[in-house]
């Protein structure tokens, strides 16, 4: 009979293994290279979701959708009105409520084989490759996601009431950070925070900033480069360099973010599932199971330090039955979203305040 060597009990001791190593050190960051600077960022910030809106989004059971009510007073104001002592017939603006949408509808996936006839007379173990490109795995899929991040937010750049800046194409354009007038671009987007009515909001940057603020705090000490410095320290400011070159569409661009103005989710559908015929609650969880339906091993990862869940499915394949070989293939799938929360008002042209607001370095000419 034929010995399975990635049978489920091994793989959950190799997926222990693979999690115990992923501690942060310098050979992995150089190897996998993760840069995640904008995902840190909004995962770090995000004002939480409730309970009625997470539990029914992430039930690994249906692919649900929920809806957000509100009473929706937009265009409502107060107007004047003759002192007729309440004789005259009474008239008033109707009740009016909207409602918005909500589904995970994101997924990225990688995976990887592994050919046992490769490991024959091989000094590295079959082990060891599993961990590597596990982890290789799951630097991609961070990555991939990061990136992903990166487009929400252009995506959902919305309106700025505050008219510091000339708009193009759905970013505002700023004079280069650089230059001789960036001492008052801070101080224009203050009060473009203030009048959208953004509450502390902080600044996704992705290299239009970073030289200016970094020459902000060595100037720091002179008397001359005290305000830049202050007016540098103003908005908690994260910088995403690398993010910047991965999607071409924000080169030049940083965002003002406010943190309710998106939330990240994720699920797992191996995680907890009923049983579809007899109601029974399955827990596959974080080690492999067979699914007979699948023809599959199934189970979940997490991944650690951003507490994001991975679904993982296994098979394998006889690459030769006369030496008793397989070829084991692994598929990571991770299932997400970001949502935008529901926008403000809309002006006469049908723009609203998102929360995120786009700016444009003039030097840089934005790309699609």
């Amino acid at each position: 009979m034929a010995v399975d060597i990635m049978n489920a009990t091994a793989l959950q001791g190799l997926n222990l293994t693979s999690l115990q190593a992923w501690e942060p050190n310098q050979r992995q960051i150089d190897q996998w290279a993760v840069n995640t600077e904008t995902l840190d960022a909004l995962l770090n910030r995000q004002n939480a979701l409730g309970n009625m809106v997470i539990d029914p989004l992430i039930n690994p059971n249906k692919k649900n959708e929920v809806r957000i009510w509100w009473n929706d007073f937009c265009g409502r104001e107060a107007t004047d009105c003759t002192n007729d002592n309440g004789c005259g017939p009474l008239t008033a603006n109707p009740s009016k409520v909207d409602f918005k949408d909500y589904e995970i509808t994101g997924c990225i996936k990688d995976g990887f084989s592994i050919n046992e006839e490769t490991f024959t007379g091989s000094f590295m173990s079959i082990e060891q490759n599993f961990i590597d490109n596990q982890n290789k795995v799951i630097s991609n899929l961070i990555n991939k996601l990061n990136q992903k991040a990166i487009v929400f937010l252009e995506a959902n750049a919305g309106l700025n009431k505050g008219g510091q800046f000339v708009e193009s194409g759905g970013k505002y354009i700023i004079p280069n950070p650089t230059g001789p007038s960036s001492s008052t671009i801070y101080t224009k987007i203050i009060r473009d925070g203030i009048v959208s009515r953004l509450n502390n909001p902080f600044i996704l940057d992705y290299g239009n900033f970073w030289e200016m603020n970094m020459n902000a705090q060595f100037e720091q000490g002179n008397g001359e480069g005290k305000g830049n410095a202050a007016r540098s320290r103003y908005f908690n400011i994260v910088s995403d360099l690398f993010g910047g070159t991965q999607v071409p569409a924000v080169a030049g661009t940083s965002f003002l973010v406010a943190p309710y103005a998106f939330a990240f989710v994720n699920k797992s559908f191996f995680q907890k599932r009923t049983h579809p015929v007899n109601g029974h609650v399955e827990f596959t969880g974080s080690i492999p199971k067979w699914d007979d339906a699948l023809g599959k091993y199934k189970w979940y990862i997490n991944i650690p330090g951003y507490n994001i869940v991975v679904d993982v499915l296994k098979s394998r394949q006889c690459i030769n039955g006369n030496e008793d070989t397989y070829s084991h293939v692994f598929q990571y799938r991770l299932t997400y979203d970001f949502l935008l929360n529901p926008t403000g008002c809309p002006n006469g042209d049908g723009d609203a305040v998102s929360g995120i607001i786009a700016y444009q370095n003039e030097t840089i000419p934005a790309s699609s």
